[in-house]
């Protein structure tokens, strides 16, 4: 199996984005939306290292937008979604 291309994320990082995933489902953000932005996440990824991401339908991003306790997840892939529903 090849490496990936891109910088594995440190415990510390993995931490504080387990506590922002914890921070947004306590604000009310429901657990399937949290499965579509980590979807987007891993699509994001992917593009980053020059592999075809498998995004999330669009439908299911913009729900996911709407949802005001999205942006606690992570907010540079919250604005890569955005970006992908509103270039």
């Amino acid at each position: 199996m090849e490496p990936p291309r891109y910088a594995r994320r440190t415990r510390d990082q993995v931490v504080a984005a387990a506590a922002a995933m914890d921070r947004a489902l306590a604000a009310g953000l429901p657990g399937d939306l949290l499965m579509v932005m980590l979807a987007a996440r891993r699509a994001w990824w992917d593009d980053a290292a020059g592999k075809v991401g498998s995004w999330p339908a669009v439908g299911d991003i913009e729900v996911v937008l709407a949802h005001p306790a999205s942006r606690l997840v992570d907010e540079v892939v919250w604005q890569a979604m955005r970006h992908r529903v509103r270039p």
